[in-house]
């Protein structure tokens, strides 16, 4: 029996190496499969690897030059293998280096000597490290398209850094999902176009930096289509149409788009925003009455109370409200459900001064009801000693309202909407009080 149990034992010990072994080669072989196939279908040159060598794939999409491998990082034996996306495109911007702000930040530039410049969107500022020599220059560089593009590239990736000439990102363990290597290819190709040549995408930016939201997801909409026709759609064009829908109180309309991107099967991004769209198809009807300014201009206008269970528990107040969607980490899709969850349809009653006023007869945000669309400055982020990091209310007032830019007004009115990018909050059927 001891002999037995003697033999057992190194035996099992084969057969767990063995199986061990047998693990590796499957893990290689499905690693293998998929790096030849996402080669093949995107026309990249590839070596497949050995079970000792990793194996990387390099080409061109859109004239863009990408490089695909698996690195290893760390030191001795706490490596970490990650896959690599090099995306190489012309050098257009003054040289720096963009990075994640994170905790141990100052310490790491402390020693590796690294800047950190501002440029004056606080947001920005908060999320990204600018390794640059001159903030004038990289403020100008840093367009609406491209600082949304930067701040999209260090939410969705860990790891990354992007410069004038390239965008680099690693995704922890290797990459064994043909379609997940071509998503992320594609996707990141059309980032880098967008960094490269954002001028027709900053125009419909400007209108919804202005707080003109439905214009800016129209022009969007013309610019993705031409783009579409011609056979060259930019998928991150197309998330910015989708997420100004959203943010218009359009889910319908977003659905609709998201569902025309290439990666809208695979890409975790997407398929958040698609859960924000499908469950906000349009806008929800406001919880409280309406004032008799706004009743008698709009047909048949609900009139619902606010429920008892839901009245005092909210705090909306301006500055809390800036607090709780602006000064966090959330993604762009968990700002529009934390708005859609506790905000969307409540009064509020905010002061500010006026930065802009416009009488309308017809608005694509406001309808056609006339009105007046004003923007207020509600409140700030950061140290208040930038233009750029003012919160603006876009609110609708009545037809002839009388008001002048730099005014100071208190007004009570709908919250309707929040655009997370431009940090515009919006307030309907407002009245001055």
């Amino acid at each position: 029996m001891e002999v037995v149990v003697g033999l057992l034992i190194p035996l099992a010990a084969v057969g767990g190496i063995g199986g061990a072994v047998a693990l590796a080669i499957g893990h290689h072989n499905k690693t293998k499969q998929a790096w030849f196939k996402a080669a093949e279908t995107l026309g990249f040159a590839h070596t497949p690897g050995t079970m000792t060598t990793p194996p990387s794939m390099q080409g061109s999409v859109k004239t863009i030059f990408v490089e695909v491998a698996v690195v290893a990082k760390g030191s001795g034996d706490n490596k970490t293998k990650f896959t690599s996306y090099r995306i190489h495109h012309p050098a257009v911007g003054p040289p720096m280096t963009l990075l994640r702000q994170h905790a141990l930040s100052r310490l790491t530039r402390l020693f590796a000597g690294r800047k950190d410049l501002v440029i004056g969107d606080p947001e920005f500022d908060r999320r990204v490290v600018i390794d640059a020599d001159d903030p004038t220059t990289i403020s100008a560089y840093l367009t609406p398209t491209r600082r949304i593009a930067v701040v999209q590239l260090l939410e969705s990736w860990a790891h990354a850094s992007i410069t004038e000439r390239m965008i680099e990102v690693h995704r922890s363990g290797v990459a064994r999902s043909s379609t997940e290597i071509v998503t992320n290819v594609r996707r990141l190709v059309d980032m880098a176009l967008l960094m490269t040549v954002p001028s027709e995408v900053d125009v419909a930016l400007e209108h919804q930096q202005a707080g003109d939201l439905s214009t800016a997801a129209q022009e969007l909409h013309r610019i993705n289509t031409q783009h579409q026709t011609s056979g060259d759609p930019n998928s991150f064009a197309q998330l910015l149409e989708a997420e100004a829908h959203v943010a218009a109180g359009h889910g319908a309309e977003a659905q609709t788009v998201l569902a025309s991107i290439d990666e809208n099967r695979v890409d975790p991004e997407i398929r958040h925003w698609q859960a924000v769209a499908e469950a906000h198809p349009q806008p929800a009807p406001p919880k409280h009455p309406l004032p008799p300014a706004w009743t008698e201009a709009l047909p048949d206008t609900p009139d619902p109370e606010l429920p008892a269970a839901v009245r005092g528990e909210l705090d909306l107040d301006q500055h809390a409200v800036i607090t709780a969607l602006f000064e966090s980490n959330l993604q762009g899709y968990a700002v529009e459900e934390r708005f859609n969850e506790r905000y969307e349809g409540h009064q509020v009653t905010w002061t500010g001064k006026v930065d802009r006023v416009r009488s309308y007869a017809t608005d694509s945000d406001f309808g056609r009801i006339p009105g007046v669309k004003v923007n207020v400055i509600i409140g700030q982020l950061g140290d208040g000693r930038l233009v750029s990091n003012r919160i603006h209310a876009i609110v609708q007032l009545p037809e002839g309202s009388d008001i002048a830019r730099d005014q100071t007004i208190t007004f009570t009115g709908t919250f309707s909407r929040v655009d997370r990018y431009m940090r515009n909050l919006f307030v309907t059927t407002a009245i001055l009080t």
